[in-house]
């Protein structure tokens, strides 16, 4: 199975998210709905593991380039401002996603800032 979905990055320090309980920091690959009933293969080293998360609803906003916390904080609010607008409530902690390799040329890059909602 090639793993071309997007990319979580999350740092956790302790926190949760999506019902995840994370000692440390993380990178998760999410597998598409499509894979449900397809088990995916098993790791090769001790340090990784796959885990089943309930399905969510999420609001997202796209951008290019690198992240960085000014541009992911600015995203934030203006995610957050739509999703007001709408009158959705946010539900958690906001986090971003990342479509494209490190050595995608920054103005390339595909990334997101998503928020779960109700």
């Amino acid at each position: 199975m090639v793993l071309s979905s997007f990319v979580k990055t999350a740092v956790f320090n302790g926190g949760s998210h999506c019902s995840l309980k994370l000692a440390r920091d993380a990178i998760i690959l999410m597998l598409p709905s499509k894979y449900n009933g397809i088990k995916p293969p098993e790791p090769l080293v001790h340090d990784v593991s796959v885990v089943k998360v309930k399905g969510y609803k999420a609001a997202a906003i796209g951008y290019s380039g690198n992240l960085r916390e000014e541009r992911y904080n600015a995203k934030i609010e203006e995610l957050l401002a739509i999703i007001t607008a709408k009158g959705l409530q946010p539900v958690g902690k906001p986090f971003s996603a990342g479509y494209d390799p490190p050595r995608t040329i920054p103005f390339l890059k595909r990334n997101e800032v998503l928020i779960r909602i109700e």
